[in-house]
């Protein structure tokens, strides 16, 4: 699944690389720091952090590259670009 913005829109903050798997199924994402993303069906924010980590923040929700343990069901990998 590809989506793609209308326009130009090229945000100025880090690109972030994001692959996530429920059980089996796996999907990579390439987005920038600070856009929404889905995740294990919520919405998370993807952060950049100054270390060169990654954190997925959300309602109830809280994932980093630097502690990654994101639940049976889920397994996540990510890092900046």
């Amino acid at each position: 699944h590809l989506t793609l913005a209308e326009e130009a829109n090229v945000p100025q903050s880090q690109p972030l690389w994001i692959k996530v798997c429920e059980g089996k199924v796996c999907r990579s994402i390439v987005t920038f720091s600070g856009q929404t993303v889905e995740i294990g069906g919520r919405s998370v924010e993807a952060l950049a952090d100054a270390r060169g980590g990654v954190m997925l923040v959300g309602e109830h929700f809280l994932w980093s590259s630097r502690q990654s343990g994101a639940g049976a069901r889920l397994q996540i990998q990510a890092a900046q670009l």
